[in-house]
């Protein structure tokens, strides 16, 4: 995508993921995350920056899948987007907080 944004360009995609594309833009998270998913395999930080924008917007879903992207360089993070995740009724959320926090020598706590 260059420098732009999937959103600044969506005439780069094909049609089904222009429409997910669309949607985000007009303010639906979840279509945000569904791009980001899409996009996750070819474009990682891409998907990171759409699973950005629609946990922001508080889906639980993309704060999860955010926290599953970033959990290997910062746990700390990580399991903070878990927790908010969990906040947001996500159960997958809930389920990577513990497994993260399992994993963690002192649980996540400072």
């Amino acid at each position: 995508w260059g420098s732009g944004s999937v959103l600044e360009h969506p005439e780069q995609l094909d049609e089904p993921l222009r429409r997910y594309a669309r949607d985000c833009a007009g303010g639906r998270a979840p279509r945000c995350t569904d791009l980001g998913f899409a996009l996750e395999k070819d474009d990682p930080e891409q998907a990171a920056s759409l699973y950005q924008r629609a946990c922001s917007a508080g889906d639980g879903l993309g704060c999860n899948n955010l926290g599953a992207a970033v959990a290997h360089q910062d746990p700390a993070r990580a399991l903070a987007l878990f927790e908010q995740a969990c906040q947001l009724k996500e159960s997958w959320g809930c389920q990577n907080r513990a497994v993260l926090q399992a994993q963690l020598p002192d649980g996540g706590q400072r």
